[in-house]
């Protein structure tokens, strides 16, 4: 029975030394565990206001601003106005602040907005009126595309307050005399409370 015994205790401990020997031989190793700090990052606003495009007597512009016709000898059409116009039921949400509104996209020039269609020497002259600018109505040019505007209005009358006023008007570009054809242009407005 000894005999048993010793083989069996030899046998385990050839085992065991053929399993750690196997473990060296085929590359595993013990690594440390790596680690790292992730920042997050983010800002609480309040909800935003959805904001319709409409005429100055209040009819929806489904997006589209009409500029009208202009003749070969003008050099500038009247402007037509028109407001973005944020919900009423927005107003005790946005008491005693500021809109920004941020204008942006590739068609602003130093006269306004390039025309895209078909007429040549002609611009769109794009100009947002505030409060603070009835006086000085800010011109919005490549380099000049931000609106500062207090929201204090809806405090009054919330229902009739009209909007963020802006116009638009077609300006031949650079005195040059405009050519016939069809005039298209675009802008994305961004609308921010602060």
């Amino acid at each position: 029975m000894n005999k048993v015994i010793g083989i069996t205790v030899i046998g385990l401990s050839i085992f065991s030394m053929n399993y750690a020997i196997a473990g060296l031989s085929t590359g595993i190793e013990s690594t440390t565990p790596s680690s790292g700090k992730i920042n997050f990052t983010g800002v609480v606003v309040q909800a935003t206001c959805s904001i319709n495009l409409v005429s100055s007597t209040q009819i929806n512009l489904n997006n589209t601003v009409n500029l009208g016709v202009m003749k070969t000898t003008q050099k500038e059409t009247p402007p037509v106005y028109f407001y973005l116009k944020p919900d009423p039921k927005c107003a005790p949400t946005f008491k005693q602040l500021t809109a920004v509104i941020a204008w942006s996209g590739s068609n602003f020039n130093d006269n306004g907005l390039t025309n895209l269609g078909t007429s040549k020497n002609v611009d769109i002259a794009l100009t947002g009126y505030t409060a603070n600018s009835k006086i000085s109505p800010v011109h919005l040019t490549q380099t000049n595309k931000v609106i500062k505007d207090s929201y204090t209005a809806l405090e009054g009358d919330k229902k009739t307050f009209p909007g963020y006023l802006f116009s638009a008007n077609l300006q031949d570009k650079n005195n040059q005399k405009p050519i016939p054809g069809s005039v298209l242009s675009n802008a994305i407005y961004n609308v921010t409370y602060n």
